[in-house]
């Protein structure tokens, strides 16, 4: 009995993963997330798991604009006091109006092309980490770390992006990062799991 809980749970936490990511994905949709790898084609790696006494970076990129884009307007949010704020940077020759982690907007120029490559690195931010993950003793699990949009924006409620050359609106997808991943068990149930997961 207790297996099958398990299985229901781990297909439940696939399937409500597989749908937030799919969608951006799929259907090109603008989106902005802190990834923990400096990797201006594919920066792929949305989750990290610190040791106690850490510093380590958070890269936050944009992905599928579709368009010149010029500038971006964001906020980043962790719930977790432990986690703590060392700083940040754009890159070098970027303007930036405001502060992280409670709101920015930063510009640049010549505008960006998602068609060579499909990120865009906006900012840097530093953390160090005063406790850890709970597969190395500590208390973190699932953390999760956001892009939100800045309180100040005009118009609320979004994070926004502009594109030349008229300077046009448009919306992103702010993503969630997860510091201290849960860690799959490597049970012979769960593997059979996820193995019906794909049958």
């Amino acid at each position: 009995m207790l297996s099958i809980i398990k299985e229901e749970r781990m297909r439940t936490v696939l399937i409500a993963a597989l749908l937030l990511i799919l969608p951006a994905t799929l259907f090109a949709i603008p989106s902005i997330g802190i990834y923990f790898a400096y990797n201006p084609t594919n920066p792929g790696q949305a989750h990290y798991s610190p040791a106690l006494g850490e510093t380590f970076n958070g890269y936050v990129y944009v992905h599928n604009w579709g368009c010149l884009l010029t500038a971006i307007e964001f906020a980043v949010t962790w719930p977790e006091p432990c986690i703590i704020f060392g700083g940040w940077s754009a890159p070098e020759g970027y303007l930036n109006q405001g502060s992280l982690p409670d709101g920015v907007s930063i510009t640049w120029w010549p505008p960006v092309s998602d068609y060579e490559y499909p990120y865009h690195l906006v900012a840097t931010i530093q953390f160090f980490a005063s406790c850890t993950c709970v597969y190395y003793g500590g208390s973190l699990v699932d953390m999760p770390m956001q892009v939100i949009p800045d309180p100040g924006a005009i118009p609320p409620g979004e994070v926004w992006g502009t594109c030349a050359p008229e300077n046009d609106l448009i919306p992103f997808l702010g993503e969630t990062s997860i510091i201290c991943p849960d860690l799959i068990a490597t049970e012979e149930q769960s593997w059979g799991a996820i193995k019906s997961l794909l049958e």
